[in-house]
Order: structure tokens, then sequence, then C-alpha cells
């Protein structure tokens, strides 16, 4: 974008940065615009510069230093703090194939064809874009700007440690220490974006301070939100390493999802009077640990862990199938919950997968981040019963199992 509409002369993104010479560079522009007659005429051309000094400021605000300070903020906002976001987004999406996976799955629904236009409206309304996203994390991790952000609490005392802080006494915290304590959730780092809703649950928008907030509010802040949407929409669909199939393509079921099914429909339909969690639920848990297995046995090293994600994935989008068309109260739900008990004792192997070993079937890896992703939608929109079936079934996992899901009825 060019500071000023002169054909000959425009100032690229890429020439500025936080280096002497960029800031040189745009200096000489101001003066040479404000140098120029013709510039300081409002012309059809409509430029920040034109509209500064064609203006109703001050003279003293149409100073060159004004003006020369006002490029420099517009440059690094609209153009360094956008780059950064996006690297950093970039390189946690790529270093996790699940997550990236399940993201190009969602736009290539929404974006058949690269040169399908899409909007930024309906880009927010699909997971992993949707709030709590890897937006949010990437937006606070940037940090482009670390100062103390003043706070009052008019009416309340506050109590700090050993200290007790007046109503009315300013406090101030840096804006990227203001949710560090989130590093300690170890449990849910393999999906980036849950560790927010999970550790601030559904306030954790207020949280989250890169523009910062109030009066001095960044007026930025939608457009940077749009930039980073439709960048990541047109990138991520076709580029990179083809993603795995967690899910057919079609209305039919893949030959894994198949057997994952007939596993579990075995399982249920063992007659009540020669039901035993240690013999039927046992051997449900044999059977899908083979299935893992198979799946994962022929792949070579490089596509190993993407094999074990779209393994695990079939293994627990199963599982939601089936708590989703069974009743609350039904015997099915308990035979559920002994099955994924019984997998936890399995003591198998060790899979390095997110960058640590997380052990199989011991941790349930994945449960916790489809979990989130198939419950949203009947807790947001209550259906059918269905969000009390999932509700019955975290709570008997819980109870009988020892693994706690998110509460999203808390």
């Amino acid at each position: 974008m060019a500071l000023d509409s002169s054909q000959n002369d425009t100032i690229s993104v890429g020439f500025v940065g936080p280096s002497a010479n960029g800031s040189q560079l745009i200096k000489g522009h101001v003066l040479s615009f404000l140098a120029s007659e013709k510039n300081m005429k409002c012309s059809d051309d409509i430029t920040i510069f034109s509209e500064l000094t064609g203006g109703k400021l001050p003279p003293a605000e149409k100073q060159p230093r004004r003006l020369t300070d006002e490029a420099n903020i517009f440059m690094i906002a609209g153009g360094e703090a956008i780059t950064q976001l996006l690297i950093i987004v970039s390189y946690h999406l790529i270093a996790n194939p699940y997550v990236l996976a399940k993201l190009r799955e969602k736009l290539d629904v929404a974006m058949p064809t690269l040169d399908r236009e899409i909007t930024w409206c309906e880009l927010e309304k699909l997971p992993y874009l949707g709030r709590p996203n890897h937006l949010d994390q990437g937006l606070w991790i940037s940090a482009i700007f670390t100062t103390q952000l003043p706070r009052v609490a008019p009416n309340d005392m506050l109590r700090y440690e050993s200290f007790d802080i007046p109503p009315g006494v300013r406090t101030r915290v840096r804006t990227f220490k203001l949710p560090v304590l989130i590093r300690s959730l170890d449990s849910c780092i393999d999906d980036f974006s849950l560790i927010w809703i999970l550790f601030f649950g559904q306030d954790h928008w207020k949280f989250l301070v890169p523009f910062s907030k109030g009066s001095r509010g960044c007026v930025g802040m939608n457009l940077a939100h749009a930039q980073a949407y439709l960048v990541i929409a047109k990138v991520f669909p076709k580029c990179g390493t083809p993603p795995i199939s967690v899910h057919s393509a079609d209305d039919e079921a893949s030959a894994h999802e198949t057997a994952m099914f007939h596993i579990l429909v075995t399982l249920l339909d063992v007659p009540v009077e020669d039901y035993s969690r240690n013999k039927s639920a046992a051997s449900a848990a044999q059977a899908t640990n083979a299935l893992f297995q198979s799946v994962t046995s022929d792949a070579s090293p490089q596509r190993a862990e993407q094999h074990s994600y779209a393994a695990l994935c079939t293994v627990w989008s199963e599982l939601f199938n089936f708590i989703k068309q069974s009743p609350a109260d039904h015997s099915a739900m308990q035979r559920l919950v002994d099955w994924i008990v019984e997998l936890r004792n399995l003591k198998v192997q060790t899979l390095h997968i997110w960058n640590r070993d997380i052990e199989l079937w011991t941790d349930l890896p994945l449960l916790g981040p489809e979990w989130l992703e198939w419950i949203e939608e009947y807790y947001v929109h209550p259906e059918d019963g269905k969000s009390s079936r999932y509700k019955a079934f975290r709570d008997m996992l819980e109870k009988d199992g020892g693994y706690a899901l998110y509460n999203f009825w808390q």
C-alpha cells in the first residue's frame, strides 16, 4: 500500500521495518509530500496524508514529525504486525498435522476450489477458525506491543499475595504475561486452540488484549482479523503435504470406520446375562488396538504420525456417533465407558506426537480435542436430547473411568 498517490514514488511494505533506513525513507516521503503544492491540495486521489493535511486538524497536528509518526505506526500495524501473526499461526498449523488436517477438511467444504470467493463472516463460523481459535493464540504469542496495561477496580479491594490494593488504585500487567499460567495445562497442548477455552471458559475473549481495549483500543483490530482469516483460507487448503483423509470423502464409511463400527456393535450386542467388563469390554479394547496397529503398521517413519492421527480420529468419531444415538440412561453408555477403561489398561506403546511422548492408550490421545469438536454443536444448539446424552457419557467416564473431559455444563 502506498502512503501517497505519487505515480513515481511509492513505499512498499517490504521496505519498511524497525531499521533506521525505513524510518528515513518514510520521513523523506513526508517532506516531499509537504513540499508539493499539488499534494497539499485535496485531489480526487485520497491518501492518508491528503486526509490529514486537508482536514480540520490544527496546524500543530500537520507537522512533519506528526505525519512521520502516523506513517510509521500505519506501516507497522498494517504490515509487520499481521505478518508476524501469520508466521506464528502458520508454524503451529504445520507443526500439528492433526489440526492442519481438520482445518483443511473444513476449508475444502467451504471452498471446493481456490477461485471460490469466501467472506470473513463465513470463515468465522468454521471450526478451527471460529473463536476460540489459532488466531487468538497467535495474537497472544506474537505480542507486538508488550506494554503494561493500566487497570483500576473502582469499587473492589484487590488482593495480591500479602498485599491489599484499595479501590481506585491503578495497577498494571504486561499483556504477554496475562494468560501465562495456561502453560501448565499439559493435557490440552495437543490442540493449540483449546487452551483458551479450557482455562478461561466462555469468557476467554476478555483476557486477550493484544489490541488493547477501551478508548485506547486499536481501530484496526477488525481489519487485522479479516486479513488473517482470508490469507489462511487461501494458503492452507492446497499447500503442503496432502492431508490424510480423517473421514471418508463421501457419505459412505471407509474400511477402517466400518471395522470400528463393527467392534462397537459387537460390544453392545452382547446379551446382558453374558456381559462382563473384564471379558466383553476387554475384548473390544483388544480389537480396537489391533485395528489401530493395522492402520499404522505400513506407514513410513515420515508418515507414521499422520497415520496415527487418522486412526485415532476414526476410533473417537465412531464412539461419538454411538453416544449421539444412545439414550442417556441406556446400558450402552456404561459399556462404552467400560471399553474406554479397558483401553486405558492396555500397555501397548509410546507414541511420539505433538513433540512429546504419549502413552497409547493410557493417555487417550486426541479424545479431548475430538470431544470438544463434537459436543460444541449440541451444547450451543441443543436438539433431540443429544446434549444430555453427551453430558451423561462425560459424567460416567469421570466417575467410573477416572478421566475428565471438558465440562460444558458447569
